[in-house]
């Protein structure tokens, strides 16, 4: 993968178009499994909306790549997502989720613990064979395809209730 040199390098309109719009107002966001497209996916949508995010990966060498392009606002922290997120005393407006094709339905799973992080809205990549059940205070909002890989690919969004 080629390192990029500036945001305008992460531009994929097909990602844009199928990112979930983030509602008025939010301000921060934490973006998780955010480095292996250098958040082409999502952070570079997030950071569109106007808001500033916390990027974590335990890709080091990538969150140090995304780190040169992004907002100095921004924090990249090399971390296991799931340890990071466990030991979290922050939340954020907005928390966003890509992770890997095998992770989809463990990421499901967890929902009560990102909506546990999330103030307004949590984006969730999820396979189409993925269970989503909102946890208590929470629903689906919006389902939008990604992609045809691997039998579909989807963002799933869910908001406070």
């Amino acid at each position: 993968m080629t390192v990029p040199a500036s945001l305008e390098d992460l531009v994929d309109l097909h990602s844009g178009a199928s990112y979930p719009a983030i509602p008025h107002g939010c301000e921060t966001a934490l973006i998780l499994f955010s480095a292996h497209w250098h958040g082409r996916q999502d952070a570079y949508w997030i950071l569109q909306a106007g808001l500033v995010g916390w990027c974590v990966d335990k890709n080091e060498r990538r969150l140090r790549e995304m780190a040169a392009i992004y907002p100095d606002s921004w924090q990249f922290v090399p971390s296991d997502v799931y340890e990071f997120a466990e030991a979290a005393t922050h939340t954020w407006d907005v928390v966003s989720l890509d992770p890997w094709t095998n992770q989809f339905q463990e990421c499901a799973d967890r929902l009560p613990l990102w909506c546990s992080l999330a103030n307004r809205m949590v984006i969730l990549g999820t396979g189409h064979d993925t269970s989503v059940k909102p946890p208590g205070g929470w629903r689906l909002t919006d389902f939008r395809k990604r992609s045809d890989y691997n039998g579909g690919v989807f963002w799933t969004v869910l908001e406070p209730v």
